[in-house]
């Protein structure tokens, strides 16, 4: 059976989060740095069901092929939150320069190849994994690098005035969740390693990210509809060499693995639902694209809250409750491995 691994999971979810890390719009105060902790404690609790055993997990990937009503829920969420993803990148590139002659231009580009990326399967997603997040990481050096001796403790003030919102504002960015309950069932052991490293990983990034535009952006960043990007343009390592480029590379690739995550996954779905469907990542693309200039103007935090804890959190222990002994109500039939699946959808599904 084609599976990966739960460090290869955990790094695939990682840098999906990551993603709406960079894009995030909150990062003016204490309680945006102190919501991170009730943010994160919040998507630990709608974690619950993936935390518990082997005998209480049900087989998501069975259920949807016998409830296609469930799994067209699943497929509505990631279409919404990959067309969440288009409007970020269509946001953030007004800000940015990405090399290329206009952000449709570079939208195009970089559709093209999230697409090619998807055709190639999962396993080769969980291997590239790695490599993006060596280059996260150095990114993450270069900021540090940059950041030192700017950074003005006196700027963050202490305040819990709008803490639960910041929470929310947090809670609302883990998107991943979702995505990381319909994948478990391609790792076989270590799946509350990953889903706990996510949280933590996760959270440690924000919190850094926070800490430095609060500390080192001061009013600049406070006013600047996407933080991190005003951070990165203060914080130059190299004076003869501006390190711009390196984020704007993470920034690439980070999008192009959120993006075909979410649509691996639908691709999956489809294919669990209606086996003789064919191209279902080019169409899930498309989709996505057509849903994009909705979810820029759609009322933000409480709606993606919600999806978040209806797929992630009520959905899951439902089943998991309804289904507490998968393997003495159901006999074994021929299920698809998601793995395989995956592997084996892209263009031709």
């Amino acid at each position: 059976m084609n599976r990966i691994k739960s460090s290869q999971l955990l790094t695939i979810l990682l840098l999906s989060g990551a993603w709406s890390v960079l894009c995030m719009t909150r990062a003016a105060s204490g309680a945006d740095l102190l919501g991170i902790l009730p943010g994160t404690l919040m998507q630990l609790a709608v974690c619950v069901p993936m935390l518990l055993p082997d005998r209480y997990q049900c087989a998501m990937f069975r259920i949807v092929s016998e409830s296609r009503s469930l799994g067209a829920v699943y497929v509505l969420f990631f279409l919404l939150w990959g067309a969440h993803g288009f409007a970020q990148f269509w946001a953030v590139s007004a800000e940015i320069n990405l090399a290329v002659q206009g952000r449709m231009t570079a939208a195009v580009l970089i559709t093209l190849v999230c697409l090619y990326t998807c055709s190639l399967g999962l396993r080769s997603m969980a291997r590239c994994a790695p490599i993006v997040t060596a280059v996260l990481l150095l990114s993450v050096l270069v900021l540090l690098l940059g950041a030192k001796g700017r950074i003005r403790p006196d700027r963050l003030v202490p305040g819990t005035e709008g803490l639960f919102s910041a929470a929310l504002s947090y809670f609302s960015m883990g998107g991943e969740l979702a995505a990381a309950w319909i994948l478990l069932g391609t790792v076989q052991t270590g799946k509350r390693r990953a889903v706990l490293g996510l949280l933590a990983g996760k959270a440690a990034l924000a919190f850094l990210t926070v800490f430095l535009c609060i500390t080192v952006g001061g009013r600049l960043t406070a006013l600047s509809e996407h933080p991190f990007f005003t951070l990165i343009t203060l914080t130059q390592p190299l004076q003869s060499q501006r390190a711009d480029a390196l984020f704007i590379l993470v920034f690439v690739m980070l999008y192009v693995m959120h993006i075909t995550l979410q649509t691996g996954v639908i691709a999956h779905l489809l294919h669990a639902m209606f086996p003789k469907l064919r191209f279902a990542a080019p169409l899930s693309l498309g989709v996505m694209l057509l849903l994009s200039p909705w979810m820029a103007h759609a009322s933000g935090h409480v709606l993606y809250s919600i999806l978040i804890l209806l797929t992630a959190g009520i959905l899951p222990l439902w089943l998991c409750l309804k289904r507490r002994k998968p393997h003495e109500s159901h006999p074994q039939t021929a299920v698809p491995d998601p793995a395989a699946c995956l592997a084996d959808d892209g263009m031709q599904h």
